[in-house]
């Protein structure tokens, strides 16, 4: 059953973070036609971790043409709008994220490595458990008459 809910939330990560992936991988690969990113306002974040909190800036907002909420991870110049590469998959939980070239590598990485682990672990476990399986299990040993009639 833990297998079951192991498999279950690599694969709810895999699905959260495929449209992040293709997008910073499109941008990297300088695909996706050109729009335009209307700032509608600006919200905070903050994470903490073994070494303190982190807090940062979120630029809200949609893509034109289409009207898709984006955000952009940082501030914006004077909160006004600006040209950008579009994504090519819209799709997806999160908000889309307008990336520059550093996200984008980071975001390649990050999400690459969740679907990276999605396929990986469940297939160690799989071999490891069928590895396994095989020592057990004895071949049958066949009975010798060494005195013939």
């Amino acid at each position: 059953m833990i297998v079951v809910l192991l498999v279950a939330g690599w694969l709810a990560l895999m699905v959260i973070a495929l449209p992040v992936t293709v997008n910073a991988v499109a941008y990297l690969a300088g695909t996706g036609g050109t729009g335009t990113f209307e700032v509608t306002g600006t919200g905070n974040w903050c994470s903490s971790n073994p070494t303190g909190s982190e807090c940062g800036t979120t630029t809200n907002g949609f893509l034109e043409p289409g009207g898709v909420p984006a955000s952009w991870l940082g501030n914006t110049v004077n909160d006004w709008s600006f040209p950008v590469r579009l994504p090519v998959w819209t799709w997806g939980p999160l908000p889309v994220f307008v990336y520059d070239g550093l996200s984008a590598v980071v975001a390649t990485f990050l999400c690459g490595g969740v679907q990276l682990a999605t396929v990986a672990v469940p297939l160690a476990i799989i071999v490891r458990r069928r590895r396994g399986s095989r020592g057990t299990a004895q071949a049958p040993t066949a009975s010798v008459d060494h005195n013939p009639v």
